[in-house]
């Protein structure tokens, strides 16, 4: 349990001196290397192919000799084996406690699972990001159920919540339908933190049941998300639910969780104990420096059962290894998008994200659908931009769609092009909106 008083969760290893930080990554990469060369198949055919022995992985200054691995390379090792989880088990798999997919936004999914030594250093894994990012023992706090995405390995926020110490109400059983369950069944709750997912779904009914949710929950502190904030979308949560409203990203497919503290957003901390991070230029794979964009390239320090090492997560990030205000040494990182969600208009990569927070800044179109259009042959000339809008509540349509592409031509230096479309057209995933459609030419 952790006190309310307690500044981190753990301040040996949030505080540690960077010098010492690095010896114990050193220490941590060689014992998985020889690790997966002698458990994984998969790793181990990957690094013969490429030449490489444990051995010649003495510390982190080595760990560019290692190849980088994606999703596709696990894929196809996959299909040519019939191994479900693509040869990177390392243990027998009556060890397995719990087993996740991913969500598969670019492709089949991939499977992995947790020891039950895992279970428990990914369990305070997810307690310490709880803490920095503000949850206190004695909290209650509102998160989805293990049954709504239990198949991803975010799950296991709901597992650090209850090693944290603080109350959980895990009674959501869909998270598109999470503010009538919060407002309807846990009112009376004395709820002080709740997750929020879908801010369009949540905030239409908060406006259309003329809600105002600190009168229902006078203690409620902040809520979190669990998806990238742009900053319009940010600052339009904050002024409907009246507290602040934090960000807490992570991976389903390596168990990592990086939140924000009160000092570093549009930061997050990662924790380089558990994993070790790189931000690479995906044309060269050379480390990019800090504040320049480039790709997130991720190497588990801690599984036992599915570590992947240099595992490339598509998305691109910036990041800052200055220590931050707060305390914590870890390296920060800001995400900018996936490369699933961007188009690429006359060299520019642009994110849906970025898009959203142009689009959300018009009062007219606040939390819009929307969609990104990426023509099949990149890059395209003009940025095309699908938006759902109540044709009866807008005087001039027209005048929107020239006032819309305007301001995206202006953010973007690039041609813009509005699109209008219906409700039926913005679909969801399990989890997400899709954002980005292709389209021929």
């Amino acid at each position: 349990m952790v006190s309310n008083e307690k500044k981190y969760w753990n301040p040996k290893i949030e505080t540690m001196p960077r010098d010492q930080l690095r010896e114990l990554q050193g220490e941590m990469l060689r014992k998985q290397v020889r690790y997966v060369y002698e458990k994984s198949d998969f790793f181990r055919e990957l690094y013969q192919k490429a030449g490489i022995e444990p051995e010649d992985i003495k510390g982190i200054d080595d760990l560019e000799k290692l190849p980088i691995i994606a999703k596709d390379d696990l894929r196809a090792f996959r299909a040519s084996t019939v191994d479900v989880f693509s040869g990177c088990l390392c243990t027998p798999i009556r060890d397995l406690v719990k087993t996740h997919r991913s969500t598969g936004t670019t492709g089949l999914s991939n499977i992995f699972g947790l020891t039950r030594r895992d279970h428990d250093t990914v369990t305070n894994a997810f307690a310490r990001g709880m803490h920095q990012l503000g949850v206190r023992e004695s909290d209650t706090v509102n998160c989805p159920a293990e049954t709504v995405v239990g198949w991803h390995g975010w799950s296991m926020n709901t597992s650090g919540m209850r090693r944290l110490g603080c109350k959980t109400l895990a009674t959501c059983q869909n998270i598109f339908g999470l503010a009538p369950d919060l407002f309807n069944m846990l009112r009376g709750a004395d709820i002080m933190v709740s997750l929020i997912y879908h801010p369009e779904e949540e905030i239409k009914y908060i406006i259309e049941n003329n809600i105002t949710p600190k009168e229902v929950f006078p203690n409620l502190k902040f809520v979190y998300s669990g998806a990238l904030l742009s900053n319009s979308r940010r600052a339009i949560m904050e002024r409907t639910w009246g507290v602040p409203v934090k960000n807490c990203a992570g991976s389903g497919d390596q168990y990592f969780i990086s939140p924000e503290c009160d000092y570093s957003a549009p930061y997050l901390h990662f924790m380089e104990d558990l994993c070790l991070v790189e931000v690479l230029d995906p044309d060269t794979w050379k480390p990019v420096a800090p504040g320049e964009p480039g790709e997130l390239v991720i190497s588990n320090l801690w599984a036992e059962a599915t570590p992947y090492l240099r595992y490339r997560m598509e998305d691109v990030v910036v990041y800052d290894p200055e220590p931050c205000p707060c305390g914590n040494t870890h390296i920060k990182v800001r995400y900018l998008g996936r490369f699933a969600w961007s188009a690429n208009v006359k060299g520019k990569l642009i994110f849906t994200d970025d898009v959203e927070d142009v689009l959300w800044r018009d009062p007219g179109i606040e939390m819009a659908p929307y969609q990104v259009v990426r023509i099949e042959k990149q890059p395209q000339d003009t940025l095309i931009v699908r938006v759902e809008v109540d044709r009866d509540k807008i005087e001039d349509i027209e005048a929107l769609g020239l006032k819309l592409a305007g301001d995206l031509e202006r953010e973007f230096g690039v041609p813009a092009q509005i699109e209008y479309i219906g409700s039926e057209e913005v679909v969801a995933g399990e989890i997400k909106f899709q954002r980005l459609v292709e389209r021929k030419g």
